[in-house]
């Protein structure tokens, strides 16, 4: 960006009035060409009198050279103020020349990345600084869209599945089928287990929710470890062995009193144990252990199944991801549990992660505080 540019920042500054911020990122698996950047916002300028105006600055960003931004000094479409909608729009058309441009020249590889802020009160920040500040919170605010948007698919798609299969199994019932003693028992147990699972998801997210927005208190107190991890193999003992699956548990330490909510343990250790017996075949065996490892006690629950490919092992907390490789399992879940684990796990001051040392399936370890946390 030009001493020129900065000064019409400069001057807007001293004015008072909001400014409209965008940019647009360029992303590749390889290097990007410096000329493609140069040529593209060349390109981009063309659109000047349509998309923005003279006034108004499209440069490459002096802080990375594969972003270009554009200032906008008075509000796009002859508007009296600056929008949030007025701007994603200038941005999504800008986009599409920008696509335009990158599939002519032949670079299809490279994508295009945007956001997009109004800056308001910014007469005592120098414009570098307010450009970073811009970009910085932009970019926040971009990413924080697309997980709403992700969160949102993923719901709805979650909450079609069993519904469609309820809805559909209820019609054939009034259709006839109710007539019919074995198809009437058939199509009432899978109603019947499709409301279970849909209960299962909505408890899911109600839970993610509250512990994350801390609506729900953990009710900590003085508990033995050893004991509700016990009771938690207990709990997923039957469907283990139904499953051709053993679940032994060991612990090395004789004190394991900590200072936890017992209920949200349990339930943290139940998910991790259900997730190994999805993945585990028949003949396997499921190992709990607890030890003491400093100011932490430290639950792990070992699987011998498929295990979790390294690379995907960063995003298995987050919620409805599931591993590429194992989307097609018919047993697989919703993607919820893991991230409620790790709502559990945090919100005691402690963490959840996967052993990358462990070559035989996979491993969770579950560090809890052994003092109260602050």
């Amino acid at each position: 960006m030009t001493d020129s540019y900065m000064d019409k920042i400069i001057a807007a500054t001293k004015s008072g009035k909001d400014i409209g911020y965008i940019y647009f990122d360029m992303h590749s698996d390889g290097t990007i060409n410096p000329s493609v950047i140069k040529g593209l916002a060349e390109y981009m300028r063309e659109s000047t009198g349509r998309l923005f105006r003279e006034e108004d600055i499209l440069s490459q960003d002096n802080e990375d050279e594969n972003r270009i931004i554009l200032v906008l000094f008075s509000p796009p479409g002859h508007k009296d103020t600056f929008t949030d909608n007025g701007l994603k729009l200038v941005s999504d058309r800008a986009i599409l020349k920008a696509r335009k441009y990158l599939n002519e020249t032949g670079n299809n590889s490279v994508l295009v990345s945007s956001g997009w802020i109004i800056i308001k009160d910014y007469q005592d920040i120098d414009p570098k600084t307010l450009l970073k500040t811009a970009y910085s919170q932009a970019h926040l605010l971009s990413e924080k869209d697309k997980v709403t948007a992700e969160l949102i698919s993923n719901v709805s798609h979650e909450l079609r599945t069993p519904l469609t299969c309820i809805k559909g199994y209820t019609e054939s019932l009034m259709d006839g089928a109710m007539e019919n003693p074995q198809l009437r028992e058939k199509f009432l147990n899978i109603i019947h287990e499709e409301s279970e699972r849909l209960e299962r998801l909505i408890n899911f997210l109600l839970d993610i929710s509250m512990i994350e927005s801390r609506q729900i208190q953990m009710k900590c107190s003085e508990t033995n470890l050893e004991e509700l991890t016990i009771k938690a193999c207990n709990v997923a003992r039957p469907k283990a062995e139904a499953n051709g699956i053993t679940i032994t548990f060991n612990s090395s330490t004789a004190d394991s009193e900590a200072y936890a909510d017992e209920d949200r343990i349990v339930q943290l250790l139940i998910i991790l144990l259900d997730n190994a017996i999805k993945y585990s075949g028949e003949g396997k065996t499921i190992e709990a252990e607890l030890s003491r490892n400093g100011m932490f006690f430290e639950i792990s629950v070992s699987d011998h199944g498929c295990g979790i490919p390294e690379s995907e092992r960063k995003r298995v907390f987050e919620r409805f991801y599931r591993c590429e490789g194992l989307r097609n399992i018919k047993k697989a879940g919703s993607g919820l549990g893991l991230a409620i684990a790790k709502s559990i796990a945090e919100s005691h001051g402690g963490t959840i992660d996967i052993d990358k040392d462990y070559k035989s399936g996979c491993r969770f370890r579950i560090k809890i505080p052994y003092s109260v946390p602050d």
